[in-house]
């Protein structure tokens, strides 16, 4: 794309290499292109040529949620991240696992293979 102005940010170079803690989540390398913020899109009007930005999730952070036996904790727990990982096993290509050792990659992928177990006997 010829039109786009491809400068380089010379304080997002500095800082990724000096200060990457410091780093705006809305900057990379060029100066005119900015990131997406998280949960958000970006459509342009073809037409008009205007840029819609709209945020399509929020993290609803004063809804509580109760249960009332500490099992419905755990189906619900179970059941978003059975969810989760189900949602990543989308793919036109093999599937690949890089395991730390730890509780979270462990248990990603248990879930993934007992998934694909059951997908395979359907």
């Amino acid at each position: 794309m010829p039109e786009i102005d491809k400068s380089i940010n010379t304080q997002f170079l500095y800082n990724q290499m000096f200060r990457a803690s410091e780093q705006r989540v809305d900057t990379t390398l060029y100066k005119h292109i900015h990131r997406l913020a998280p949960a958000h899109t970006l459509t342009l009007d073809l037409e008009s040529k205007t840029p819609l930005l709209k945020q399509y999730w929020h993290l609803d952070a004063d809804t509580e949620i109760k249960f009332d036996t500490r099992q419905e904790y755990y189906d619900a727990l179970l059941h978003h991240f059975e969810t989760a990982v189900k949602c990543r096993l989308r793919t036109a290509y093999p599937i690949g696992v890089e395991l730390s050792g730890g509780m979270d990659s462990s248990g990603i992928t248990g879930v993934a293979s007992h998934i694909l177990k059951k997908k395979a006997v359907v």
